[in-house]
């Protein structure tokens, strides 16, 4: 049996319990902005050497077909073990 499997988390109940929190706004900022500035730079750094890649003149299905022929075959041989 094939099956995907995918994390499901309901953070609702944990927003709405760290929102009742004595935190100040300065902190609360403060955070937000390092932990933004973070993934600010990762996704900019992965844009551009995407973009040299493609400017580079290597072909886009070739680059992509690898990534999803992995992505399929992880979740093809991925089998939920039995408990019998």
């Amino acid at each position: 049996m094939h099956v995907f499997v995918t994390s499901s988390c309901d953070c609702s109940a944990s927003n709405y319990l760290l929102g009742m929190t004595p935190l100040e706004l300065p902190a609360f900022m403060t955070g937000t902005v390092a932990g933004m500035t973070v993934w600010g730079i990762v996704y900019a750094s992965l844009g551009g050497a995407s973009r040299s890649l493609l400017k580079s003149g290597v072909d886009l299905e070739e680059l992509i077909g690898g990534e999803i022929a992995m992505t399929k075959y992880m979740i093809h041989s991925y089998q939920i073990p039995s408990h019998a």
